[in-house]
């Protein structure tokens, strides 16, 4: 098959996989829905994921395994896709988010001394599917032994250059978020700048930095509300790459004296698209919205299976996201209204 034939081939069939989606009336009813189980047998009977739930009890699943199941749906859906194309350029990004995914996790459960119970935490579908030493990792018992496992990884260079900066020691899981972050943003916008050109690289490029971009309004906005935390202090948690909101503009909203004068700030920037101005108690719900709608715009209109990828990629998070939303709300008895405010939907 050849490298055009292929990507024909992935765009129809993300445009198949996309019409398997969700919709508002399945949201709907599912809020309706009494439990964790109901919840589940709901979905079983859905084109969405009727395959990953073949075979589940619903009387006795819980919100873990749920979601374990739900997560493998996409993990599979992808490696469907790579059978078209393996080695293509763009699931090399989607593997490496994956990793640094638990890289991060693993981090966490170390910082609490707790390391030995990372590799439990491991969705069973990722112990084949990934290039990460899960083993090497869960042996290790200070920042230096994990070091020398991640050693192995994209994320090695970064992982030493962020324990050199902080004396061998393992700063915060968000400092440590952010660092790594950086790397896989710059392999991720490496890997278009080597494959891609004209409109094609420009719509991708969006794709990737509008994610950095809401990543990093969330991040001022909640340690400004709570934490009161100054620039400095929030410079080390925001990942230092710009798009269509300047490094300046970033610098500003993380210098304002408290909350209320981010937002009096955001509103007379080109950020302020990204954000509810009504809603800025849930800043993560209008930047989800914002991308949502990029994103089905994107994949509805362009020609290149590599931008219809990405975006397919980020609608079927939002979807699973959703999905989860209402599951945890209807397990605590949330009044459905509530939940529904929670959805992000077009």
């Amino acid at each position: 098959m050849t490298r055009a034939t292929s990507s024909r081939a992935i765009g129809a069939k993300l445009h198949a996989m996309y019409g398997r989606r969700l919709t508002t009336q399945n949201f709907e009813e599912m809020l309706h829905k009494r439990s964790v189980g109901e919840i589940a047998a709901y979905l079983k009977n859905t084109a969405r994921f009727a395959g990953c739930l073949t075979g589940v009890q619903e009387s006795t699943i819980h919100r873990g395994q749920l979601e374990i199941l739900l997560g493998r749906a996409l993990f599979e859906e992808v490696g469907r896709l790579k059978g078209y194309d393996r080695g293509g350029p763009l699931f090399r990004i989607y593997y490496a988010r994956i990793e640094l995914e638990q890289i991060i996790s693993c981090i966490g459960y170390l910082r609490d001394g707790r390391q030995e119970q990372f590799l439990v935490s491991v969705p069973g579908y990722l112990l084949d599917g990934i290039g990460l030493d899960l083993d090497g990792m869960v042996r290790a018992r200070d920042a230096a032994q994990l070091a020398r496992v991640l050693d192995r990884t994209r994320y090695g260079k970064a992982f030493r250059q962020l324990l050199a900066d902080y004396h061998g020691a393992l700063p915060s899981l968000s400092i440590c978020a952010a660092r790594l972050g950086l790397q896989y943003y710059q392999d991720a916008l490496g890997i278009v700048e080597r494959n891609y050109d004209g409109a094609e690289r420009e719509q991708l490029r969006r794709i990737l930095l509008t994610q950095v971009e809401v990543k990093n309004l969330t991040v001022v906005y909640r340690m400004k509300r709570y934490f009161g935390a100054d620039a400095s202090r929030i410079a080390q948690r925001v990942i230092p790459l710009y798009y269509s909101v300047r490094r300046r503009t970033v610098e500003r909203l993380m210098a304002a004296p408290d909350a209320a004068a981010f937002e009096r700030l955001l509103r007379e920037t080109r950020a302020a698209r990204a954000v509810n101005p009504q809603d800025f108690q849930f800043i993560e719900h209008s930047t989800a919205q914002y991308r949502l709608q990029m994103c089905h715009k994107a994949f509805q209109f362009t020609t290149s299976p590599a931008v219809a990828f990405l975006a397919f990629l980020t609608m079927r998070e939002i979807e699973l996201s959703n999905v989860l939303s209402i599951v945890e709300g209807v397990r605590y008895s949330v009044p459905a209204d509530e939940i529904r405010g929670l959805l992000v939907m077009l």
